[in-house]
């Protein structure tokens, strides 16, 4: 009767570790709370996000450079400076942290931000969607050399199941797509920089007492800063698609006029650069003698949606941070996985999806299966990592003040 009952205490021990209610300090009940927020949260925003583009196609650096962040920085730091101003919330010791670590955040952020959404215009938004998780295996290898974790075997299985959802939701286009193997390679090339930027976050935030909307405030403002320099990328025609590459100064006044216009809900028309015909087939454009006219209004204003957008867009990365600080940036990667079917679920309702609905097909149904079983077996038992006073900041060679960075 003895051993049956210590049966069953190790018994409800395994389950409450599985379920991240007991065991190490990174697997409590906040981030069992957090990861399954963070899933449904970035699922919504992902949702919106493509939406949003599909009413805006033909200002989509305008968004990701200048509205996105300059829409976070509106939202966070008014909450921060009452936080600093008003409670104890924010203390010294974080307004201290190094600066440039932030700005290194937000420069690989950037980057990525950038790099990812070049491809999108000729490889499709949902195989953009599914490349986004071969991020997996990079950030492995990051954590591997950078953070020195070990791994286990249900980390190995549940990285394998991820990639066999992947596969199991391309699996309708495999064979039937026509997309640039370059731009697909670049796609992956892009996840470089989404792994080394949650790699950088895990190693400056783990051991670092820092508030997230502090955290999210500083990197907005430097991804915001990033984002003007950005604006060479303008000239370049597959860039900037199915927008003519802006290549003078005119050219600049009136893409930026059309932009914000646009933005607003106004319809807008398309005079430099237009060779005689309206290029993609996104927002109806009508190509007249005066330039390709472009409508902006026929789902309501892009302002609206992008007010719903802001909301979910924050709430995840917050969340992300607290992954990124009470778990891993791998298990971020894997929990992120998850809103691969889940997308394509609200993307085939009207209602959310808007004019970019989408057919739910059987394989999105598969691979959720598939990849909430992944989850559920990475999230099993803690990756193996070195002892704090090894990870601390000053010991990190990525952190060390005076020492290259990962940038």
């Amino acid at each position: 009767q003895h051993l049956d009952v210590k049966r069953k205490s190790k018994s409800n021990d395994y389950f409450h570790v599985a379920m991240g209610l007991q065991g190490a300090p990174g697997r409590d009940l906040i981030l069992t709370s957090s990861v399954l927020a963070l899933i449904a949260t970035r699922t919504v925003d992902q949702v919106l996000f493509y939406r949003f583009n599909y009413e805006y196609a033909y200002f989509t650096w305008y968004f990701s450079a200048l509205i996105l962040p300059l829409g976070y920085l509106i939202i966070t730091w008014p909450l921060v400076w009452y936080l600093m101003l008003k409670t104890s919330v924010i203390t010294k010791q974080m307004t201290s942290f190094p600066k440039y670590r932030l700005a290194i955040m937000g420069i690989l952020d950037t980057l990525f931000n950038l790099a990812s959404t070049f491809p999108v215009q000729h490889i499709g938004g949902n195989l953009a969607n599914v490349l986004s998780q071969t991020v997996l295996p990079l950030n492995m290898l990051f954590g591997f050399f950078f953070l020195r974790m070990r791994f286990r075997w249900n980390h190995y299985l549940g990285a394998l199941l991820v990639i066999g959802g992947v596969i199991i939701k391309m699996s309708p286009n495999l064979g039937h797509d026509n997309s640039s193997v370059g731009w697909v390679f670049f796609y992956i090339f892009a996840q470089l920089f989404n792994a080394a930027s949650n790699t950088y976050k895990e190693i400056g935030l783990k051991d670092a007492n820092l508030n997230e909307f502090y955290a999210n405030a500083w990197i907005g403002f430097f991804q915001l800063i990033c984002g003007f320099l950005t604006c060479w990328t303008l000239a370049l025609g597959p860039f900037v698609d199915p927008h003519p590459a802006v290549t003078s100064g005119p050219a600049i006044s009136e893409f930026l006029e059309n932009a914000n216009n646009c933005f607003l809900g106004q319809d807008v028309v398309i005079t430099h650069g237009f060779s005689g015909n309206c290029t993609g087939d996104l927002q109806s454009p009508r190509a007249l003698p005066d330039g390709c006219h472009v409508s902006c209004s026929s789902d309501g204003a892009p302002v609206f949606l992008f007010m719903a957008y802001i909301v979910f867009n924050v709430a995840f990365n917050q969340l992300m941070l607290v992954v990124f600080k009470r778990g891993s940036s791998v298990l971020f990667v894997v929990s992120n996985a998850v809103r691969l079917p889940l997308v394509a679920a609200l993307n085939a309702w009207t209602l959310v999806a808007g004019p970019a609905q989408q057919p739910f097909l059987w394989q999105d149904g598969v691979a959720l299966v598939v990849l909430v079983i992944a989850l559920g077996v990475y999230y099993l038992r803690d990756e193996i990592k070195p002892p704090t006073a090894a990870r601390a900041p000053e010991k990190q060679p990525l952190l060390a003040d005076g020492a290259p960075s990962i940038a």
